[in-house]
């Protein structure tokens, strides 16, 4: 027997492995554990039985099953910490710690991070003696959060534990993911350094090592200096713009190279004409400075971007095999030319911005093969090289970690992954970091900015208009040298944070400056179009039509330089030593927060007593402020409109604010302002996940702090409301602000809407990219009962993005007294006599003004049981005979417009409820259509839809008026209607999906009859218990596959008793 067991035993263990080993299992990525000192920081392995993570606590009975290695929720890896006090074994907060041994931790600086969501908990860090803090979980949304912490130990220790002790109240919960705590290695030349005397403040960078690239994308220099252009060092002597950067700290120069950036005469297209023979002067210059060269393959003729990757002209017509060969032979020999001009390469990218597309092709498994074409080239040429691939829009959610996933499946060769960062593009530098971070850490590749810059002025120096204009809301630092400073020096410390995987930052054109002042346009123009020394020249027209050819032109990034408009540098071209050792300057005033208050007519005007002074420390002051009271009497007097107010502060600055006075605004906390936003709904369709939410961050709202954003994987679809009472009858405006990016108008709907009871109005609006606020405004709103529904719809494509701030309602004018409404004749939704209905032939007919209303007892007992009620409502009509509404009491009618995501549909679609009464006959219904909507009118159909917008049923039209726009149907049930066009072919299938069930041609003939009326009866009940119909699921694969397993299982016992028998 005991034999017996042991077989079985045997038997099925080999089962389980042979069925564990028969489950795809594809390559997960590789780890990059070195910068972290936790072993399994991220919990892939389970922290039970892993000999390295220990759990204790001293209320076992309290977290009996409340501490699980989980793979339900995590933020990295694919398992996670859980925890959950379970309020039925106590009533009390519990703690429990997890913790595990360091060898040896050596005096320096430190980086913790920790991934964590929850509710109701609290937990500390800690390293015995020698660190601790604590970070509270809170539940604000489903994603987790991130905390982080940099600590000095000032003494080597060992033989540390590191200590995570979480303490929750019953019903805490909460999963702890992503653990990390990164030393900073000391590189030695920084140990003494001291902060140096400058004119501006730059707090040092740790982490930064001698290999550390610094770099400058110079690319249109040449083209620049054929223009004119000169560079001056610090003593007003002019100088060799290669060796003033090398002098300032940086070590890279990064160069463009286009295939052929000329047309069929020769004519350069611009942006530098960076051709292979550009290049390879730039390399040149570059080594003769000692500068490393990064050579930046666009294989475009022109500019490529997320929004462009045009195919080079000669590559037009190749098929990918063709294309792969000719990119492979472009960059090899490309290379060899660059090198054999002098040039020290040290990285080269493949590709450009290449987010989607890259040299004509948009379908990944062909990118990914000219990506390995083109490091394929780099590896035969060099292969000391690194690889470079670069990216865009760190700040759309999801989007790098796709990229890393879509690399790894391709097996792509690449070591670098590259991103551009604008600060007013690209979103927060702490999710900078963690999207490096996630890409570092998963896939073991290194990781850096490629390009980066910021404005020092709002002003533009060649006639041409700039990216940064001076009218962007809430820029991420100011337009001052100082700004600039602190924005450069901020994404230093983002790509260190990183760790050592974080190893270079490059900014974008520190020296592209105006040919000429703008008063000289047309003069600067000869140049740009002669040398190519503006972005791009008239000639790209024949490339490049719709963008380049609309708007070519100088620099747009005159007022981004590291020099000022006549070629002097400016105190931060030297951040790339600043950023080792510090720099510090007279404390002064840099800017002063603006000023702006918005005012009512006839209510009080204050202007602030105190203004705010950012100082160049990134500090803040305050000083006293006098306005001119003679301006703000004048405008209190004008009335409505925007005034500037000048003053004079205390030393001696002066300052200008802006008084808005405005209509007053009926919307409630129309900005998001206020935490009390219950006001507002945010409404998704039913099979929609919710993805808009109220957001926080200066960087993504219009005005203040706080707006409604929303992104999606998924198509977006969702309608924020507000609904407003007791407004005095006249007429309104309604505005709104909106921006964003990722969104294709022909897959776009997004408007403004307001909704009286008696007409709906729209405006359609759009998105023109991040800072870029759209203005929608509705006029004329008619307002006649006080009820006004305001807000917005958005749909869009998936991955599209935005957010929404400063509605806005104010009132414009009194109503004709036509308009008026009649108090005698209000009803307020119910009808108690006929005096209130109008006679018809048939019986009588009634208006709905609200999506409700009452018939009462006392109404119906005066009707015949011969009278049809046409009750009209919006856009649809309904015939009921009186016969069904007589009852015991009054009846209620209620028809809401439903939104119902991904159908399409000739009508709004309508959801009717009867109460107090049963429809036990069929009626009429009957919809208005617009005829041009129409394709065929033999398809028109109304269908009878659930809540999810699945069809249930199609029903014929007993009516169809296309001429006069509507069309009529019998129904027997109230529920969801709409109309549509259902092809025959669709209405076929929708048939033999309906007898599939009961065919008359079943086998079953033994089948006993009662059972299945029961059965049937059964069916019926629940049917009319629910007006859902449950969808299909795995269930049955589910049961063949247990039934198989228990099969083969048994059949094994069965086998082994035998063999035993014969034995």
């Amino acid at each position: 027997m005991k034999k017996r067991v042991r077989n079985l035993a045997l038997f099925m263990m080999a089962t389980l492995v042979i069925g564990i080993l028969a489950i795809p299992n594809p390559d997960q990525p590789v780890q990059a554990t070195a910068p972290n000192l936790l072993a399994n920081g991220q919990f892939d392995e389970d922290f039970w039985d892993d000999d390295v993570w220990e759990v204790t606590t001293d209320n076992w009975d309290a977290w009996d099953e409340g501490i699980n290695h989980v793979g339900d929720a995590s933020y990295s890896g694919d398992y996670s910490l859980n925890f959950w006090l379970d309020p039925e074994k106590t009533d009390q907060s519990a703690a429990f710690t997890i913790s595990q041994t360091i060898d040896s931790l050596p005096a320096g600086d430190y980086s913790f991070s920790m991934q964590q969501q929850g509710e109701d908990s609290l937990v500390n860090l800690s390293i015995e003696d020698s660190w601790n803090t604590s970070v509270e979980i809170t539940y604000e949304s489903e994603d987790f959060e991130e905390s982080t912490e940099s600590f000095t130990l000032e003494e080597d220790i060992n033989d540390v534990t590191f200590t995570v002790t979480v303490e929750s109240q019953p019903e805490g919960w909460g999963y702890l993911d992503a653990l990390s705590l990164t030393y900073h290695e000391d590189t030695g030349d920084n140990e003494e350094a001291h902060p140096v005397e400058s004119d501006i403040f730059v707090e040092r960078v740790d982490g930064i090592d001698d290999d550390f690239m610094k770099g400058v994308d110079i690319s249109s220099v040449i083209a620049l200096e054929e223009s004119g252009v000169t560079f001056y060092d610090n003593n007003g002597e002019e100088a060799d713009v290669f060796q003033l950067f090398a002098d300032a700290g940086a070590n890279y120069v990064r160069v463009k190279v286009w295939n052929d950036p000329y047309d069929e005469n020769g004519n350069g297209y611009g942006g530098g004409n960076n051709d292979v023979e550009t290049a390879v002067e730039i390399g040149q210059r570059a080594a003769d400075a000692g500068l490393e060269l990064f050579v930046n393959f666009h294989y475009s003729d022109f500019w490529a971007d997320p929004g462009k990757q045009q195919v080079p002209k000669s590559w037009e017509g190749m098929s990918i095999s063709e294309k792969e060969e000719a990119l492979y032979d472009f960059t090899i020999k490309s290379l060899q030319e660059i090198e054999a001009g002098g040039a020290n390469i040290g990285m080269v990218q493949v590709g450009n911005e290449t987010n989607s597309a890259m040299s004509g092709e948009t379908e990944w498994p062909n990118i990914t093969r000219l990506f390995n074409a083109g490091a394929e080239a780099v590896r035969d040429f060099d292969d000391d090289l690194l690889v470079a691939l670069h990216f865009t829009n760190p700040e759309t959610e999801g989007r790098y970690r796709e990229l890393g996933e879509i690399l790894h499946e391709h097996d792509v060769d690449y070591d670098v992954f590259a991103s551009s960062y604008y600060s007013f593009w690209h979103g927060s530098l702490e999710n900078l970091t963690n999207e490096l971070s996630h890409i570092a850490d998963t896939y073991n590749k290194k990781v850096m900015v490629a390009e980066t810059s910021y404005a020092y002025t709002p002003e533009e120096g060649d006639g041409h208009e700039n990216t940064i204009t001076g009218n962007e809301s809430n820029p991420p630092y100011p337009y001052t040298v100082q700004g600039q400073a602190d924005a450069f020096r901020d994404v230093f410390e983002a790509v260190t944070n990183v760790g050592e995987a974080g190893i270079g930052v490059f900014y974008w054109e520190p020296a592209w400056l105006p040919v000429g002042p703008p008063e000289e346009f047309e003069a600067n123009q000869e140049l740009w179009e002669e040398h190519g020394s503006g972005w791009a020249s008239s000639y790209s027209a024949s490339y490049d039509p719709d963008d380049a050819g609309e708007w070519y032109g100088g620099s747009a990034v005159d007022n981004q330089a590291l020099f000022d408009f006549d070629g002097n540098p400016l105190p931060t071209l030297n951040l790339f030593n600043y950023v080792d050792t510090g720099a510090v300057a007279e404390v002064a005033v840099d800017y002063y927060r603006d000023v702006e208050i918005e005012a009512i007519p006839g209510s009080p005007v204050e202007l602030p007593t105190i203004v705010t002074a950012v100082m160049n420390d990134r500090t803040e002051e305050e000083f006293e402020v006098e306005w001119n009271q003679e301006v703000i009497e004048d405008a209190i007097e004008s009335g409505q409109g925007s005034y500037s107010i000048d003053g004079e502060i205390e030393n001696g600055d002066t300052i200008t604010a802006t008084l808005n006075i405005l209509a007053e605004n009926f919307i409630e906390n129309p900005s998001f302002e206020d935490d009390d936003r219950s006001m507002w709904s945010i409404i998704f369709p039913d099979s929609v996940s919710e993805h808009a939410t109220f957001g926080e961050g200066s960087g993504d709202s219009r005005t203040g702090s706080h707006h409604v954003h929303y992104y999606h994987e998924e198509p977006v679809d969702f309608r924020l409301e507000q609904t407003l009472i007791d407004l005095e009858p006249g007429y309104y405006t309604l505005e709104m602000y909106n921006q964003g990016g990722d969104s294709n108008e022909e897959d776009s709907d997004m408007h403004l809407f307001a909704e009286t009871t008696h007409e709906r109005l729209t405006e359609d609006t759009f998105v023109g990219g991040w800072s870029n606020w759209i203005q929608i405004e509705i006029n004329d709103i008619q307002v006649t009962d006080g009820t006004l529904t305001i807000g917005a719809e958005i749909a869009s494509n998936p991955e599209s993005w935005g957010t929404l701030d400063d509605f806005y309602l104010y009132r414009t004018g009194d109503l004709d007294e036509e308009d008026l409404p009649d108090e005698e004749e209000s009803d307020d939704g119910v009808i108690s006599s006929k005096d209130q209905l109008t006679t018809t032939n048939y019986g009588f007919s009634y208006d709905m003004q609200d999506e409700k209303l009452t018939f009462t007892k006392e109404l119906l007992d005066s009707l015949s049981d011969d009278d049809v009620l046409t009750i009209k409502y919006e856009h649809v009509t309904l015939d009921l005979p009186a016969s069904i509404l007589k009852g015991d009491g009054d009846v209620e009618l209620s028809v809401t417009e439903a939104y119902l995501s991904d159908i399409s549909t000739l009508s709004p679609v309508y959801r009717f409820e009867l109460s107090g009464a049963e429809l036990n006959e069929t009626i009429d219904i009957t919809f208005e259509i617009e005829a041009s909507d129409v394709s065929n009118e033999d398809d028109l159909r109304v269908v009878y839809l659930n809540e999810d917008g699945e069809i249930l049923e199609i029903i014929e039209l007993t009516e169809s008026d296309l001429e006069n726009g509507f069309v009529t149907a019998s129904i027997d049930h109230f529920s969801y209607y709409t109309v549509m066009e259902v092809s025959q072919d669709d209405e076929s299938e929708d048939d033999e999906s309906s007898d599939s069930t009961t065919s008359p041609d079943s086998d079953d003939d033994d089948v006993d009859e009662d059972s299945t009326d029961e059965t049937r009866e059964e069916t019926t009940e629940d049917e009319e218990d629910s007006d859902e119909i449950l969808p299909d699921t795995a269930t049955n694969l589910f049961n063949g596959l247990l039934a198989g397993l228990v099969l083969l299982v048994s059949g094994g016992i069965i086998w082994i008793i035998q063999h035993k028998k014969k034995a």
